[in-house]
This record gives C-alpha cells, structure tokens and sequence, in this order.
C-alpha cells in the first residue's frame, strides 16, 4: 500500500510502499477514505514528542482518518467489513497512521460507527476535534431580546467550531 512516512525525525515526509497491515487483538482495518492534517503530525515530523512515546520507523504519518472497516482482528464485537467509520489512530506508540491506504485501529478506543448523514470527507478532519466538542454540553443561551447574539470565547480551534455549531443549534431549539 501507499503511504506518508516520515523516516527519521527532521527529514521531508515521503510517499512509499509498504505492507498492508493485519489487524491484531481487538482492532478493524480501515480501508482510508479521508484524512486530517493536524497539529500533532507536525510534532511527529520535528521530534517534539519523542520523550513522551515509543517511535516505530518508518512513522506512517497522521491521526485522523474516515474510510470503511475493511478486516475485523480476533475479539472484536460490534464491527464488520464494510462498516463506516471515523477516528483517530490512538496506539501506545508512533508508527501505523492514517496516511495510507490502510490503517488499524483498536475497536476499545478510537473509533466509531460514522453517522449517515455525514460523508467520509467531513468525517476524517472532524475526529479529533469532535471528542472534545461533545464532551461540554451546550445548553440554550439566555439571550434576552437578541436570539442570535452568542458569544464564543477561545472557540478558534477545531472543536470550538463544533461548539459554536452545537450552540447554533442549542440557540435554535429542538427541530420541528
């Protein structure tokens, strides 16, 4: 399979074959359909965390990722080949990210079934910045006479612009 690996800490990202993965103990393999740029792969290229994990060269890049469950791994409840799903690759190392074709992720944390509505373009960016959106509860503004007044602080990043759109629809009330 294709992937971005990074090589050593410093050196330009590059484009290689290497093998597909097979999923172990409680993981899927996902077949990639979109994934995110973040923050963190920066980090992995420039060495920033290698005090704080294990590194695995060559370093498949990236952390987010949307695609389809292609391989179910032994224990494994609750998926199946050809579910959709989005995620972020959350291992105990550096080393199998979601810049290639395929990628494995353990079913226990990491990954879930992507809804309906949402297509795997918009499902990949939106992984890591959903846990921390969903994690504070919006709750409808009291705005007085200005409804669409709403003030957001320090919701600049990725899951304050799912805030501001969780509030958007909190500030609007239940569909009708």
């Amino acid at each position: 399979m294709r992937a971005i690996v990074l090589n050593e800490f410093h050196a330009t990202p590059t484009v290689e074959e290497i093998d597909v993965p097979d999923p172990g103990e409680g993981e899927v393999r996902v077949r990639v359909r979109a994934a995110a740029v973040n923050g963190f792969d920066l980090g992995e290229v420039h060495g920033f965390f290698t005090g704080y994990f294990e590194h695995r060269f060559p370093l498949v890049l990236g952390k987010d990722f949307a695609g389809t469950v292609d391989a179910v791994g032994p224990g494994v409840d609750g998926y199946a080949a050809g579910d959709r799903v989005f995620g972020v690759v959350t291992k105990d190392y550096l080393g199998d990210g979601s810049f290639a074709e395929y990628v494995t992720v353990p079913t226990s944390v990491g990954v879930a079934p992507l809804p309906d509505a949402v297509d795997s373009d918009r499902g990949g960016p939106h992984a890591r910045a959903a846990r921390p959106a969903r994690s504070e509860p919006v709750r409808r503004p009291d705005v007085g006479d200005d409804p669409a007044r709403l003030l957001a602080h320090g919701h600049a990043d990725g899951p304050g612009r799912l805030r501001r759109g969780h509030a958007r629809q909190a500030r609007r009330g239940p569909r009708r």
